[in-house]
């Protein structure tokens, strides 16, 4: 039971790669929309209705356009990376703006799933053919950070592992 309650009130340690999460204490029985990407348009997990309670740990890696990148608990089998909109954080919460890689789109050599979890459950949320074509945003640990378009239009973040693209740079495509 200890060991259960210690999975789902503790928040998993994050590769050092990645921007480093903070966590912040949100107002109690909250609860609050989650976007894959920073805007209201992207795309929106869990059938369209993704949100995070405030009743559990909450962790924020940084600010883009108005919008806070967090991880949040779901259950002790399932976790999700997502953006709320900046207005959610307390009033003097001070949280750095993320920096995301610059690099040209890469093509993806293998079929490949998208995850929004990659710590626990790995929970699909999207496809990538071989030849698809993502930005990818930063590395995770063994995972890249990507942001990619789905079949609906939708702007989508989610992670994929680094062995299915062979990363090249604005150099490599300068010859």
């Amino acid at each position: 039971r200890e060991e259960a309650r210690a999975k789902l009130t503790n928040p998993p340690v994050t590769p050092t790669d990645f921007h480093m999460p903070v966590t912040v204490n949100l107002r109690a029985n909250e609860k609050y929309d989650v976007f894959a990407a920073p805007g209201r348009s992207s795309y929106r997990a869990a059938n369209g209705k993704a949100e995070m309670s405030t009743n559990d740990w909450v962790q924020i890696f940084g600010e883009e356009d108005g919008w806070v990148l967090e991880q949040y608990d779901i259950s002790r089998d399932q976790m999700r990376f997502g953006y709320v909109d900046a207005s959610v954080l307390p009033k003097d919460t001070e949280v750095q703006t993320l920096h995301w890689y610059d690099l040209p789109d890469q093509a993806v050599k293998v079929n490949i799933s998208v995850t929004d979890d990659p710590l626990v459950s790995r929970n699909i949320i999207a496809y990538l053919n071989a030849g698809d074509t993502v930005k990818v945003l930063s590395s995770f640990g063994n995972w890249y950070y990507i942001e990619m378009t789905n079949a609906q239009g939708e702007t989508l973040r989610g992670f994929i592992p680094q062995t299915s693209i062979d990363l090249i740079t604005w150099d490599d495509m300068k010859g």
